[in-house]
């Protein structure tokens, strides 16, 4: 790689950790660890520096995984458990952003996020959203309320506006935290399939390694290269 290629990647790698800090986590350590690595990893490839024991409840995040890879992925021993989620889109309105998601019940217990009042949305109009996140006229959010968001479809890459019923109060390892501008709702699977952009779009799949806290942080790297090979999966998406 060229020196020039080499110092515009970094430029790059720059600017987006930079806007990273202005924006929330998906889901608890979702966004904190997750963009954190797709950026670096992405960018200067497999890094030396990240601690996978003690960052976050997984060890490693697989990019784009079709249903095919999934269901091999959860074949491979060693593996403790599987999240999977996948990004819908945001809504930014004045200085608020809202980071769309859809997580199951594995991703959810991996980031530590939890829903404390009500229920995980399964319906295709029901969502789930931080209690701290307020509309725009200031009006706060409860159970049963209906919202109106507009957002960038993340797979469509179009603006969109889709009505929700509030099933649940999601809590996050961010909530509570007054300096945000960023907050994080959940949708449901079937609002995911009834997109035709959405339900197409592969997930990114978080793991946890059994036992990780008796591996070396190496070891733990070595392990997650050798599961990212036997699958088949290029090395940028680990």
């Amino acid at each position: 790689m060229s020196i020039q290629n080499k110092t515009a990647m970094i430029r790059i790698a720059k600017a987006n950790l930079k806007a990273e800090k202005t924006k929330n986590y998906f889901v608890g350590s979702v966004i904190a660890l997750a963009a954190f690595l797709l950026t670096v990893v992405m960018t200067f490839g497999y890094n030396s520096f990240t601690n996978l024991q003690h960052e976050s409840n997984f060890q490693a995040l697989f990019y784009n995984l079709n249903n095919n890879e999934i269901s091999r992925l959860k074949e491979i021993e060693g593996i403790n458990k599987i999240g999977l989620y996948k990004e819908i889109g945001r809504e930014k309105k004045e200085e608020r952003l809202l980071s769309i998601l859809y997580t199951d019940q594995a991703m959810m217990d991996l980031s530590n996020a939890n829903i404390v009042l009500g229920k995980f949305p399964t319906k295709e109009n029901e969502i789930a959203i931080e209690k701290d996140f307020q509309l725009s006229d200031d009006r706060s959010l409860g159970l049963g309320d209906s919202i109106s968001l507009q957002f960038r479809n993340n797979a469509s890459k179009e603006f969109q506006t889709s009505q929700f019923v509030i099933s649940g109060i999601l809590q996050t390892t961010a909530s509570g935290n007054e300096n945000r501008i960023g907050y994080n709702a959940l949708v449901s699977s079937a609002f995911v399939e009834a997109d035709p952009f959405l339900s197409k779009e592969d997930y990114s799949a978080a793991i946890s390694i059994n036992n990780s806290s008796s591996y070396s942080n190496e070891e733990l790297k070595s392990k997650i290269k050798e599961i990212g090979q036997r699958m088949g999966i290029s090395e940028r998406n680990v």
